[in-house]
This record gives C-alpha cells, sequence and structure tokens, in this order.
C-alpha cells in the first residue's frame, strides 16, 4: 500500500511553492514451499536457507531463512550475550563446537541447553523487511531563484553487516582492516567490561546478532538550486538558468557501516539485507547552465 499527497501551496506574482510526500507498506508472507518439515535450530520448520554469504573464510554461512508462514529472507545465526567476562561467565557458558571457551571469548546462547554451541542452537536474528518506506520534498521558486530538494528514508528494518565479521575481531593480524575500538574496548583483565572480545580471538565465521545492526535512516537525497536571468540580457537567447545541485548531502543513522542503503546481493533474492565490501551511495555534485536560444 502506498499514499502519496502533493500539494500547490502558494501562487502570486513572486512566489510559488509545491510540496509532496509519500509513504508505502509492503508485508509478504511465505504460504506454501512444497517441502517436507526439517529441524532448524530447536524448532520443526518448512524451510530453506539462503545462500551462502562469502566463498572466503568469513561469513562462510547462510544469513538468510524462508519459513513457510512467516516474512520472506529472516537473518538465521547465532545469539550471543556479550562477552566471557568474569568466572561466573566463564562457570555458565557453554562450550563452542565442543572446545573448551575461555575469559574474552564471545558468549553465545544455548538454545537447547545441551551445553554446547553447534547447528543446533541457531535462531532467527532479525527481519530485514522494512516497517515502511517515506519521502517527502518541496519545489519553491522566488522571483529568478528556485529551490527544490527530496529526503527519504527506510523506518525499522536490520541490516546483516558482514563488514563486521573482520572489523571487530583484534585478531593480531596486522593486515585486516580492523576497527579502532575493537582493540581500545577489547575485553582484558585490565578492562573486564568491555564489549569486544579479547585481542588475539579468532571469529569463528559465524553470523551473529553481533552483526545484525538497525538500518532506518533518513537521507537528504537531492537539492537543487537554481536562478534565471532576464528575458533579453543577452541578445538572441530566450532564457538562461543557472543551477547547482547535490545528491546524498546528509546521512542521520545510527547504522555502523558505511551505508544501510546497500545490498550486496540484489542479483540474488536467497540473500537479502546484507552489507558485505558494498560501496556505499555517492555523494555528487553538478554546476549547470541552461539556455534556450
Amino acid at each position: 500500500m502506498e499514499i502519496g499527497v502533493n500539494a500547490h501551496l502558494m501562487e502570486n506574482k513572486k512566489l510559488t511553492w509545491d510540496v509532496r510526500a509519500n509513504i508505502s507498506f509492503n508485508r509478504n508472507e511465505i504460504t506454501s514451499l512444497g517441502l517436507p518439515p526439517s529441524q532448524f535450530g530447536t524448532e520443526n520448520l518448512v524451510a530453506f536457507l539462503g545462500g551462502q554469504v562469502s566463498g572466503g573464510n568469513q561469513f562462510k554461512v547462510p544469513a538468510n531463512i524462508f519459513i513457510e508462514g512467516r516474512p520472506a529472507a529472516l537473518f538465521w545465526g547465532y545469539q550471543t550475550n556479550g562477552i566471557i567476562s568474569n568466572a561466573d561467565d566463564l562457570a555458565a557458558a557453554p562450550t563452542y563446537q565442543n572446545t573448551t571457551v575461555q575469559l574474552g571469548d564471545v558468549y553465545y546462547v544455548d538454545q537447547n541447553g545441551d551445553g554446547n554451541i553447534n547447528e543446533a542452537d541457531l535462531t532467527i536474528l532479525g527481519d530485514p523487511n522494512p516497517k515502511f518506506n517515506f519521502g517527502f520534498g518541496t519545489d519553491l521558486a522566488y522571483n529568478r531563484f528556485s529551490m527544490s530538494m527530496f529526503f527519504n528514508g527506510i523506518y525499522d528494518f536490520d541490516l546483516a553487516n558482514g563488514n563486521l565479521s573482520r572489523e571487530a575481531f583484534a585478531a593480531g593480524n596486522t593486515s585486516e582492516n580492523v576497527r579502532s575500538e575493537a582493540y581500545f574496548n577489547a575485553w582484558s583483565e585490565n578492562n573486564p567490561s568491555g564489549t569486544y572480545p579479547r585481542i588475539g580471538y579468532i571469529n569463528p565465521g559465524d553470523f551473529t546478532d553481533r552483526m545484525v545492526e538497525d538500518g532506518s535512516f533518513l537521507r537528504l537525497s537531492f537539492v537543487s538550486l537554481g536562478y534565471s536571468l532576464p528575458a533579453g540580457v543577452i541578445n538572441g537567447v530566450e532564457s538562461i538558468k543557472f543551477y547547482v545541485s547535490g545528491q546524498n548531502l546528509w546521512l542521520l543513522t545510527n547504522y555502523s557501516g558505511f551505508d544501510p542503503e546497500v545490498d550486496s546481493f540484489s542479483f540474488d533474492p536467497t540473500r537479502r539485507g546484507i552489507d558485505f565490501n558494498a560501496f556505499p551511495n555517492q555523494r555528487t555534485f553538478t554546476f549547470g547552465l541552461n539556455a534556450a536560444f
């Protein structure tokens, strides 16, 4: 469902002012897959997993699951509970793939309570389907000046920030592009409240909720300013208009990646809502002149 409003607010000899806005809602549900029920994590579901995200060492797992009766492409991975930061956490933490964990490791949630983290503990982590998309803008002309601008946004959707599979782990490999806070806020005996794993912890390549972020944003996507010279200023020229415009000039978001309006695998519907080595939207400026003879 989409709702749009256009209003012509004012018009006189000097001033013309128009505004516009739209909002759209898209809900989806998988009604039938034609598959038998199977065990996925702790649930018996009619479902299938999306494509493997990466062929490299990190994120070499599917990120999406398609479940009959639910929205398409939900995120599927391991839930975590911060960092194993003290002796009590260490005593309560499950083993990982039958390997004993240690202080400073990521604290995985044991969904089935068997004391060990494996594929049986995978669960739904988020939803890349937004609650709604919206936009609003205005066109204003005063004497010989004109201005046009447009904002757009998406509200309440999750993104899988696959770049965190490398950026958020200070494994000691200086060839990796690691965030500074992964070092300075890493768990250590001197920093037991650190929110990043200990330095030297190697990410096993899992998809966890530590990589799922809210992608909601508001963007100033377009602005144009223009000025028209009076007719007859230049012989043989009916009109001349100078203008400057810009795209992607401002972004408001809590997403920690470069740009929340990305989809690294737009060509593959089984890999949705994933930011993995994607280029951000460009910021561009244009200067121009329009002349009519």
